[in-house]
């Protein structure tokens, strides 16, 4: 019997000088809830996850985000530590795929609902 892994996916835009923003989404891409502002650390990143696994309780999770210059690292180790699968996902392809959305603008809430589903189309 071979049993297929099930995932909840987590997108993260990374704040530098703000919070993150994080969207919980099934495989498919469709969103789950509203989004998260979140900051980096243990106790933020449980719940978030926790809320990710209570939407789909048998699936694993996924992290999802842009390597923003070291700011993707310890949401990295954490995702590591506890057994998540990490994506770090090309910030010339969400830039693009951002580009093709809106051409005018640029805000977080556009990155966060793109980086999720961005790694579904691109797989």
């Amino acid at each position: 019997m071979n049993a297929q892994m099930h995932y909840i996916n987590i997108g993260i835009d990374l704040g530098i000088k703000a919070k993150n923003c994080a969207q919980i989404c099934d495989e498919n891409g469709h969103k789950i809830g509203h989004d998260h502002s979140f900051h980096t650390t243990k106790e933020s990143l449980d719940e978030i996850c926790a809320k990710a696994q209570a939407a789909s309780p048998i699936a694993f999770i996924r992290l999802i985000m842009e390597p923003t210059g070291m700011a993707w690292f310890p949401i990295a180790v954490y995702g590591k530590i506890h057994n998540h699968s990490v994506v770090r996902v090309k910030t010339s392809k969400v830039k693009d795929l951002r580009n093709f959305y809106d051409r005018n603008k640029k805000y977080d809430g556009l990155d966060t609902h793109l980086t999720c589903p961005h790694y579904i189309v691109i797989k």
